[in-house]
């Protein structure tokens, strides 16, 4: 993606298939003043970003915030329903996206006004750990967190083995 493609781009993650990316873009001038957006892109065998005969990129806005009042989209994941957490910074809360539909389907209410990333683990990962920046205020902030949403787990994770060099 080049520069003109993006604005302030932030949290990735691709659907279980991995043939569909997500990216938070905090800020979309191209969509009016303040919003921000998350894009849904088509991607190839790598996870890069596919372009159709014109160059253009295969993507779709999936979900809009005006983040004036709702803060700027920052951090994301998917859990294993392919529903996006996304977290809102300078908006003090977390919210579930339907991809599908574009609509907010779950909110988590922060205790800080910088929730900055989000990701599922724990020993059955379902657990959802939240960071925060001191920035902002709020009891906590730069702390992690940790919820348990009933029922609802992250995609199964990777493990890799790394070696030094």
């Amino acid at each position: 993606m080049g520069p003109e493609e993006t604005q302030l781009p932030n949290g990735m993650g691709w659907d279980m298939k991995k043939s569909v990316m997500y990216l938070a873009d905090t800020f979309m001038k191209e969509f009016g003043e303040t919003p921000g957006v998350v894009w849904e892109m088509r991607v190839d065998k790598q996870g890069l970003p596919v372009r159709d005969s014109a160059h253009q990129l295969q993507r779709r806005v999936v979900y809009k915030v005006d983040v004036e009042k709702e803060g700027g989209p920052d951090g994301l994941t998917l859990d294993s329903e392919g529903r996006i957490w996304l977290a809102l910074a300078k908006g003090g809360k977390l919210i579930c996206i339907d991809p599908a539909s574009g609509t907010e389907v779950q909110r988590i209410d922060m205790p800080v006004q910088m929730p900055t990333a989000c990701v599922f683990g724990g020993k059955h990962g379902d657990e959802l750990y939240i960071t925060s920046t001191e920035l902002g205020g709020g009891k906590g902030a730069g702390g992690l967190w940790r919820y348990r949403l009933d029922g609802l787990t992250g995609p199964p994770s990777h493990v890799a083995s790394l070696q030094s060099l």
